[in-house]
């Protein structure tokens, strides 16, 4: 769906600091097998991030929000470490934001807003979807999810953006190695499947895909977050949104981790993940998780590139829209 402008100014509303990263940029992706090390930049990106929600949410004065900043940070630097996990750094700097500004649900405006519009883009793309058959249905269901991606509201470099049918149909992906699942769904090689959840908001494109890996024989299993992390998706706003009609069952992490680190979440999520078939991972936290995290099994990651560091280990540009093998 291409912005209104009302769409726009909401979806701007969150200061934007500009920062230099080039879309242009191309690098080969990295081996199979290397672990994905936290940069400064990284670190840098996260507190790019919690400066843009302080800025739009604590209403304190200037000293005031330096000083909560400054709390942030020391949070992220008693972690910082060469072998340290981003959605660590994520996780406990979030954290803080959230004791700060006394706000669970950070993101809850914003997604208000653009709930209706989210809702009526995705209903175009199941309109077409309902048109078509076979492979060609299970491949755009497929980039429907990872179009969803792209209404991730945290990010600093990309502006999120509401796709319906038409902008799907114009996405190329430019990795797909997700592609295979179709095959492997016929052949009987994986029957059941974890979906862990990214974006509140996103999920409404994942129903859609969702439901395509069920009528080719998948059971799936969505993973999800029991309290806030970002504009990421709970428990709570699944049942809100009906997601969880489109599951075979759900499973709660227990924590607001950004991702599933072992310490943080619930034996019964790491569980799910272990005993599935494939697992499905929305977002780049995700994506960066399971690849330093192998499970030794076919892990599929869906999401639009949303930094530099990531496209340059992907070997695909900033934006670019990809169903990527983590593992």
């Amino acid at each position: 769906m291409e912005y209104t402008t009302q769409n726009r100014s909401i979806i701007t509303s969150i200061p934007l600091l500009i920062v230099y990263s080039p879309v242009g940029h191309h690098a080969e992706p990295c081996e199979q097998g290397d672990r994905v090390k936290v940069k400064p930049l990284c670190a840098a990106c996260t507190l790019l991030t919690r400066a843009r929600e302080l800025e739009k949410l604590s209403g304190l004065n200037v000293e005031d929000s330096l000083a909560s900043f400054r709390s942030i940070a020391e949070s992220v630097g008693v972690y910082l470490g060469p072998d340290i996990e981003l959605s660590l750094l994520a996780t406990v700097s979030f954290r803080r934001l959230k004791s700060i500004v006394g706000v669970d649900d950070v993101y809850a405006e914003i997604k208000k807003e653009l709930e209706p519009a989210v809702r009526e883009a995705v209903e175009t793309i199941n309109e077409k979807l309902l048109r078509l058959e076979g492979t060609e249905r299970f491949h755009f269901a497929l980039k429907a999810a990872v179009a969803g991606n792209a209404l991730d509201l945290a990010r600093p470099y990309l502006d999120p953006y509401i796709h319906d049918a038409t902008s799907v149909s114009r996405i190329e992906l430019r990795r797909n190695e997700a592609a295979e699942l179709y095959n492997l769904l016929h052949a009987g090689k994986v029957n059941v499947i974890a979906y862990v959840f990214d974006s509140s908001l996103e999920a409404l494109y994942d129903t859609l895909f969702i439901k395509v890996l069920r009528e080719n024989g998948a059971t799936v299993i969505g993973v999800v977050k029991s309290d806030t992390f970002e504009d990421d998706a709970t428990i709570k706003e699944l049942k809100r949104l009906g997601v969880i009609d489109y599951l075979d069952d759900v499973i709660e992490t227990g924590s607001d981790a950004a991702s599933l680190i072992v310490d943080e979440v619930n034996e019964e999520a790491i569980k799910v993940v272990n005993d599935a078939d494939a697992v499905i991972v929305k977002g780049a936290m995700n994506h960066l998780h399971f690849v330093n995290n192998r499970l030794g099994k076919r892990v599929y990651s869906l999401m639009r590139v949303p930094c530099k560091f990531l496209a340059q280990e992907l070997g695909v540009n900033l934006g670019s829209y990809v169903a990527v093998r983590a593992i």
